[in-house]
């Protein structure tokens, strides 16, 4: 009987300690199963945390075209530009009533051009003029020619050399050579040089040589002297050496006397005279007593020296006259006093009373 009792009591707790533990388990929350639209849902939201969608993609495009108009505007007119050289290339005559107009229409084209299309317009256009070249196809040839000479000098010179002989190749020349002057004179000038062509190459040296006449009178008339003699040869030396006096008259005058020609020689003198009239009137004016013949030249630098001489110094410059022997230059000087002396009374009238 007691084993049969202690049996019963251990399979009693036995059942206690289980009903127990299932009770327990059955306690603890058990989290929800997700369905598949959910996961899916979850799944793309990660997704486009981490790329952008095509929706993104196309609100950002537009974004960043309203911000930039500038940019879509020139990539517009970068394709259309082939058109537009055809309209301009038709114009035709740009002289007359609407000439400044249209002069500025084939100036804005010119600038307007990207400078990596600049050969191509170049070479489209030239063949427009080849078929039936018109004045506004010259006009437009020639601006295009000089901004592409502003990017690069070099590929443009090249092409330059290879066009037909003629105005438009002589025009073209001229254009180089002014552009590669002012960036570099040595370069230009011995570019110049080295054209085949014995016509061509002292214009384009004189090209050469003017763009540096105000810059650089001195590398000019060294220039300017290796070529033949003619009078815009001997305009462009007076020039230069007028510039030169300007800033040291005496080192100028000193390289004028070695002038061989006569002419040009007094030519030269003179116009260093007058410009040195502006700086001292008195050693002005015995230059051009002592160094200039009688004649032409002489007159014209002593008028200059006067004119200038009465503004500052009118009793100084009437005693110098005062000392030249009678004679046509005379005459002409105390005429220039005369005039003078008006201008000097009429102001004074003129003048308030205090």
């Amino acid at each position: 009987m007691a084993r049969h009792r202690v049996i019963k009591l251990t399979v009693g707790f036995g059942l206690v300690v289980l009903v127990g533990l299932l009770l327990t388990k059955r306690s603890q929350p058990v989290p929800p199963k997700a369905n598949a639209t959910e996961t899916a849902t979850a799944r793309g939201a990660t997704a486009e945390s981490d790329s952008p969608s095509p929706r993104t993609d196309q609100v950002n495009l537009v974004q960043t075209t309203q911000l930039n108009p500038e940019e879509a505007s020139f990539q517009t007119s970068t394709a259309l530009w082939h058109e537009k050289l055809s309209e301009l290339y038709k114009l035709g005559e740009v002289f007359g009533p609407s000439g400044e107009e249209q002069f500025k229409k084939l100036q804005a084209f010119a600038e307007s051009l990207p400078p990596a299309d600049l050969p191509d317009a170049v070479r489209e256009l030239q063949e427009f003029q080849k078929q039936n070249p018109t004045e506004s196809g010259r006009e437009l040839q020639s601006r295009l020619i000089r901004r592409w000479a502003e990017n690069d000098v070099r590929m443009a010179a090249g092409w330059t050399t290879q066009m037909p002989a003629g105005s438009d190749r002589q025009e073209a020349l001229a254009n180089i050579a002014s552009v590669w002057a002012r960036q570099n004179f040595s370069e230009a000038a011995t570019w110049a040089g080295q054209l085949a062509d014995d016509n061509e190459r002292p214009s384009v040296l004189m090209n050469v040589a003017n763009e540096a006449v105000y810059t650089d009178p001195q590398s000019a008339l060294k220039l300017a002297a290796t070529l033949p003699s003619d009078s815009t040869r001997n305009d462009l030396i007076t020039r230069a050496t007028e510039v030169w006096a300007a800033q040291a008259p005496e080192d100028a005058l000193a390289w004028a006397k070695q002038i061989s020609g006569e002419a040009l020689r007094e030519q030269v003198i003179a116009g260093i005279a007058m410009t040195w009239g502006g700086s001292d009137p008195v050693a002005a004016a015995k230059l051009a007593l002592n160094s200039l013949a009688p004649g032409e030249f002489q007159n014209k630098a002593v008028i200059a020296i006067l004119q200038r001489w009465t503004l500052t110094d009118a009793p100084g410059a009437t005693a110098w006259v005062n000392q030249f022997p009678e004679g046509t230059l005379r005459e002409k000087a105390t005429a220039v006093l005369g005039e003078a002396a008006k201008r000097v009374d009429r102001f004074a009238v003129q003048m308030p009373e205090n």
